[in-house]
């Protein structure tokens, strides 16, 4: 294995790994569209991956061209999958460009299964073999097939929404994601756009892999920023969620306590009200009682006393009560 194919190994589980990572964000939360299409995007681009590997492998011509017109599907859905992401991800994007560029896209895949051999080429006489960092890879020799302009012209329709997507976004504050689609992903689409470019008007014979993995190189570098920046914000806003819950745990459990003691003052006073009210008359009675007691009244004196002691009793219940009231107070 030589480092063309280990390279473009890396770059196909890269994207299986964010593939399957954003999968499970989105299993868990089903609101999470963006990682349902950043999920799809990443596994369509390491499908292309996979298909640029058995191009650079192919060994007879009919091989390449049956490789090469497969090639269309993932293709198409890679790139009807990274203008939705790119719609939800940027926020921005007109929606009729959008539609257009998906349309395009479905047309040229329907065409290139509508020809005899693929969008790409009319015919292809002979696969020729080069050497590249140590690996043989084979470059298509023959005519190429004007309807590939079809295919361009999608690609071209994208870097137009795409450039446009980011600017607006860049202009309603979103900059990080707007430099992340514009100034990485479109780049790369736009050198996918002129290698293809270069096949329309006779450059086939160029020694270099026919679909190098220039997209979805470009993609995984946008993903990975993204992922990375997006877990650091993941992972503070879990450490303020956490802090904050703490401080909510303390804040209610003072809150019960304080409710504890309102309640107890409240109780307190009402009691303390309702016991006072009946120790008031007592007090007033049993005063009016050795007031108007007669003098010649038998037991006179134990009376009094046995009144006096009643007073007394009743104003240190009152007196206690009042202080009750205002500790709880």
């Amino acid at each position: 294995m030589s480092w063309i194919t280990i390279f473009c190994s890396m770059i196909a589980a890269s994207c299986l790994t964010v593939a399957v990572v954003h999968l499970f964000v989105w299993l868990r939360a089903r609101d999470a569209r963006t990682n349902l299409l950043l999920s799809n995007c990443a596994f369509s681009a390491a499908v292309v991956v996979g298909f640029d590997v058995a191009l650079m492998h192919s060994r007879t011509p009919r091989e390449f061209a049956d490789t090469l017109r497969w090639l269309h599907i993932p293709l198409a859905w890679a790139l009807i999958s990274v203008v939705l992401f790119a719609r939800d991800y940027l926020k921005a994007g007109r929606d009729w460009l959008m539609w257009l560029i998906i349309a395009v896209r479905v047309f040229a895949l329907a065409l290139n299964f509508a020809i005899p051999l693929n969008l790409n080429f009319r015919e292809i006489t002979a696969i020729q073999t080069t050497s590249i960092l140590g690996e043989p890879i084979s470059i298509p020799v023959g005519r190429t097939n004007p309807w590939m302009l079809v295919g361009n012209a999608g690609i071209l329709l994208f870097l137009v929404y795409l450039t446009d997507a980011s600017i607006t976004a860049w202009r309603r504050g979103r900059r990080v994601q707007a430099l992340l689609m514009g100034a990485i992903l479109g780049p790369s689409i736009f050198a996918a756009l002129i290698r293809g470019m270069e096949f329309v008007v006779g450059a086939s014979d160029y020694k270099s892999p026919y679909f190098i993995s220039l997209v979805p190189l470009g993609f995984l570098v946008v993903v990975c920023v993204g992922l990375s920046s997006d877990l650091l914000r993941a992972t503070a806003l879990a450490r303020e969620l956490r802090e904050s819950h703490e401080q909510m745990i303390v804040a209610q459990a003072e809150l019960d306590r304080v409710s504890r003691l309102t309640a107890m003052g409240e109780f307190a006073a009402a009691l303390a009200h309702e016991l006072l009210q009946p120790l008031t008359a007592i007090l007033l009675n049993a005063k009016t009682a050795l007031k108007t007691l007669p003098e010649a009244t038998p037991g006179a004196d134990e009376i009094r006393a046995s009144l006096r002691g009643v007073v007394e009793a009743g104003e240190r219940a009152a007196e206690v009560t009042r202080r009750n009231r205002e500790l709880f107070r």
